[in-house]
């Protein structure tokens, strides 16, 4: 009867062209390796992906996720039969190894090609979710190699900077740090600047005692006396 439902089920036109069988399981058979042929394509094209599959700088995660994209659509055409004498996980961990070998070929030698060779001299060979946790690893130390070899870069070009600024000599004022094109005796003093030259008048008389100035050593140095220590003085004569 099962024979009869699946010739009822083909379009008449093809019907008459498919040989007699008595078995259910010999028609069945007969009819995918004749008319399935879709696959064949698809596979190809997929086998083909996985070679052209490189890292090329991209975060191991997304890499990875490619990969797997293809494996799942690829495996799914490919099923491996199951069976009770061990041949079904004999092929399962030969694709698992497939699947090494095609991840480790698409990563970037620069940072991965030692630990690639670690790997395929390991024996056995680990597995493809080990694998993929070593690489995540090696990953993240190479974030923070390349962020700590910034930091000092960043910091030569600053003490390159200050030391370039310390060379500078003003022919103004005599003082270094900067040019005479930048001094504050020729062009002023910016009222954020804490150290402005501040004149202090004495009291003019018969005292004797003339005009005291208390400043900036230079166009911008710091004032050597404050306003309290020449009070003081003036309190002492």
């Amino acid at each position: 009867m099962l024979v009869s439902r699946i010739y009822n089920r083909i379009e008449a036109d093809l019907r008459n062209s498919i040989t007699q069988v008595e078995v259910a399981a010999d028609l069945w058979n007969y009819i995918k390796a004749r008319f399935s042929v879709e696959n064949g394509p698809r596979i190809h094209e997929l086998k083909k992906e996985l070679a052209n599959t490189k890292q090329n700088g991209q975060e191991i995660v997304k890499h990875y996720g490619k990969l797997k994209t293809i494996w799942d659509e690829l495996y799914n055409m490919l099923k491996v039969p199951a069976c009770k004498c061990g041949l079904t996980a004999l092929l399962e961990n030969q694709r698992d190894e497939e699947k090494v070998h095609q991840f480790l070929m698409g990563l970037d030698n620069e940072g991965y090609g030692s630990l690639h060779s670690n790997i395929l001299s390991t024996e056995p060979l680990p597995s493809i979710n080990r694998v993929h946790s070593v690489i995540t690893q090696q990953e993240g130390v190479l974030k923070m190699t390349t962020e700590e070899e910034r930091n000092p870069m960043g910091f030569a070009v600053d003490m390159g900077k200050s030391s370039r600024d310390n060379n500078l000599k003003c022919k103004h004022c005599g003082q270094s740090g900067h040019e005479i094109s930048g001094c504050f005796l020729i062009i002023g003093y910016p009222e954020w600047w804490v150290d402005r030259p501040r004149m202090q008048s004495s009291r003019r008389g018969g005292d004797g005692r003339g005009s005291t100035a208390t400043g900036s050593r230079g166009g911008r140095g710091r004032c050597r006396r404050s306003g309290a220590e020449n009070r003081g003085q003036n309190r002492t004569e």
